[in-house]
């Protein structure tokens, strides 16, 4: 196990997703933070649609600067189910707020559902029984182990590596002056 990474699969598509959209947010953190998101003008929605409370506005409003009160308003969304980043690009496109990041939000969204990070995986459970596939499990994965012959991998083994050398004497061979 030692160097091998854990890949986290998914039956439920919807936490899948919830999982993904949780990445775009800590990806875009940065960026909507610096950006000033107006979260204040998306809390009235996200309370209407049960994706935030009052405690959580609370929470927000403890922290002294704007930057941290809106990554702390972030950690709530990705926090708040897999509905929550909806409803805040909801409220964003609704409220005519920010639309420029919204579609930062899905844009990335949409990058890292065509390319998703190596330890996410959707799987099909067609068929399966369903008595142990609930919700997402984790598998070994050997994803990230270099490959023999690549950089940063050992060299690619050769045959005669692998085999082991018979170590029988040869017979002795007269040296060559001595044919005469």
């Amino acid at each position: 196990m030692a160097g091998g990474g854990f890949t986290q699969e998914f039956d439920d598509e919807e936490e899948y997703y919830h999982v993904l959209k949780k990445e775009v947010l800590e990806n875009l953190r940065s960026e909507l933070c610096d950006n000033r998101l107006e979260f204040e003008k998306l809390l009235p929605y996200l309370r209407s649609q049960r994706m935030l409370d009052r405690d959580a506005e609370e929470i927000i409003e403890r922290r002294s600067t704007s930057g941290e009160k809106i990554s702390k308003f972030i950690d709530l969304v990705q926090q708040g189910g897999p509905n929550a980043f909806d409803a805040m690009c909801e409220a964003m496109t609704k409220k005519r707020t920010q639309v420029h990041l919204v579609t930062k939000l899905l844009k990335e969204f949409d990058r890292i559902k065509a390319d998703p990070p190596s330890n996410l995986r959707l799987v099909s459970m067609e068929g399966s029984s369903g008595a142990d596939t609930a919700g997402a499990r984790l598998v070994e994965s050997t994803v990230g182990l270099p490959v023999p012959g690549e950089p940063g991998g050992p060299p690619v083994p050769c045959v005669d590596d692998n085999v082991i050398e018979r170590r029988t004497p040869s017979p002795p061979t007269p040296p060559h002056w001595a044919h005469s």
